[in-house]
């Protein structure tokens, strides 16, 4: 969507168009990093960033699951990985099977298993 925006001056994502900073440099030096950015808002889904503890965290919000939401999640992550410089991280807990289908079908893999506060198994997953 940058790409096209750079053609048609209409940008679609919420990510900032800004060429002299990567996006995940613009996130550590912002000071919404405290918290999770919209990078990407879309009728059925918003993506965020957080840049915490020196790593990029993704987060998605998805209103309505369908293979064509699948199809433009892909599509709009895939553009936000062109932009970002840095491996991308993802916390998925153990029960929630579906999003760990989907960050599989990604490509995403998974890192390690951590044991949360309140004693559930969650999954690290990464981009890189």
């Amino acid at each position: 969507h940058t790409r096209c925006a750079r053609v048609t001056g209409v940008q679609t994502c919420a990510l900032p168009i800004c060429f002299p900073v990567t996006i995940a440099r613009y996130l550590e030096l912002s000071e919404l990093r405290a918290g999770k950015v919209p990078v990407c808002i879309r009728k059925d889904y918003i993506f965020y960033l957080e840049f915490f503890e020196g790593l990029l965290w993704f987060h998605i919000d998805i209103r309505r699951w369908s293979a064509e939401v699948k199809k433009g999640c892909k599509r709009d992550f895939a553009l936000i990985e062109d932009l970002i410089e840095k491996p991308i991280y993802a916390l998925i807990r153990e029960d929630d099977i579906k999003l760990a289908r989907f960050a599989k079908s990604f490509g995403w893999s998974e890192k390690c298993q951590i044991l949360l506060l309140d004693g559930s198994k969650a999954y690290i997953y990464a981009n890189a």
